[in-house]
């Protein structure tokens, strides 16, 4: 009995790297299956794919250096949107190209949080779109318990004539008029029925994100749904910003 215990950790090594082997193996298949998946559909969709930003075939400090360099240029572009801008961060899976006036991208965005020993990777499937016009800085997002929590002792944000509305959505923006005249009562109509993932607008990019890896419904979702927010916005308020 103390020989085939013996035998079993001497062999304990072997076995827990075999494993670990085909966890690596499995996660790169996975990859990519997926990445020819989003290929497939990006030329269904008359859009460029990339399954990550860094490139280069050096070593493996310059691999890293140009993750660095290509992620940070491309996250330069959100500089104020959620989520973006966050330490040890990386964006992969990216859809671009036009649909109609809308200049597209659509991305996973990750970030990694360490405690100690342990550390946890954060998912986000973004989406944007530039117009010829400029909107005014806007966020509008499903109303969570920290919210209503912040709600209950004082905070408030922007509040409107429909009270179901302000019940269900948390509205910020620093010129409260101008939201006011892009959040109008078919709009906010249209974000009850619609209930789109948390929406921000500025400068001229409508921005969309929710939790979550990129999945192909979030893509065709979101083109969608930017193109009728964008629709909504009154003719008027474009002109402003054109």
């Amino acid at each position: 009995m103390e020989s085939i215990a013996k035998t079993a950790i001497s062999y304990a090594p072997i076995v827990f790297g075999a494993i670990v082997v085909l966890v690596i193996v499995a996660q790169y298949l996975n990859e990519k299956s997926k990445s020819e998946r989003f290929f497939r559909l990006a030329q269904s969709l008359g859009l460029s794919y990339v399954p990550s930003l860094e490139g280069g075939t050096g070593g493996l400090f310059e691999t890293l250096f140009n993750q660095y360099s290509a992620t940070t240029s491309f996250v330069a572009k959100y500089e104020g949107f959620a989520p973006m801008g966050r330490p040890r961060d990386r964006v992969r899976h990216i859809f671009s190209g036009h649909k109609g006036e809308m200049g597209v991208e659509v991305f996973q965005y990750q970030y990694t949080t360490s405690s100690g020993k342990n550390s946890s990777t954060h998912y986000y499937s973004v989406a944007s779109a530039t117009f010829g016009s400029a909107l005014p800085a806007m966020s509008v997002s499903p109303e969570g318990f920290a919210d209503r929590f912040i709600k209950f002792f004082g905070g408030q944000d922007i509040q409107f004539e429909s009270n179901e509305f302000n019940e269900r959505f948390v509205v910020t923006g620093a010129d409260e008029q101008a939201v006011h005249a892009i959040l109008h009562p078919q709009m906010m109509q249209w974000i009850m029925d619609r209930k789109p993932p948390s929406l921000q607008t500025g400068l001229n990019r409508v921005v969309l994100h929710q939790c979550g890896k990129l999945s192909d419904g979030f893509l065709t979702d979101s083109l969608a749904i930017m193109a009728e927010f964008w629709s909504l916005v009154p003719p008027y308020v474009k002109e402003e910003g054109a």
